[in-house]
């Protein structure tokens, strides 16, 4: 897969994850969920605090394509936790080599 690069979660990324949760929330799953549902499972203001605690309490990986992070999978007490990878870099093996990292 060339062009990106995963790598461990560091505190640096948490703004930047949250983008990339909302974004692939908000659009790829628009049309499948009501406005409502959506506005719950990604609010406009996030708990940043909540995100923060989460990525830093379990084994989170990023991918990244130069300096920007387009993806990110973690693992919560050996349990697969959460996937999420931007709308524009979608189909391209980012989630499968999140997951594949998870799993191993």
């Amino acid at each position: 897969m060339s062009g990106y690069l995963l790598r461990a979660y560091t505190p640096d990324d948490c703004d930047a994850l949250l983008r990339v949760f909302y974004e692939a929330v908000r659009q790829t799953a628009r049309g499948e969920y009501t406005r409502e549902e959506l506005a719950a499972w990604a609010p406009d203001q996030p708990n940043r605090a909540l995100w923060e605690e989460k990525f830093s309490t379990t084994e989170t990986w990023v991918v990244e394509t130069g300096d920007l992070p387009v993806g990110f999978a973690n693992r919560d007490g050996g349990y697969f936790d959460c996937l999420y990878v931007a709308p524009g870099h979608q189909r391209r093996g980012v989630a499968s080599l999140l997951a594949e990292r998870v799993e191993a």
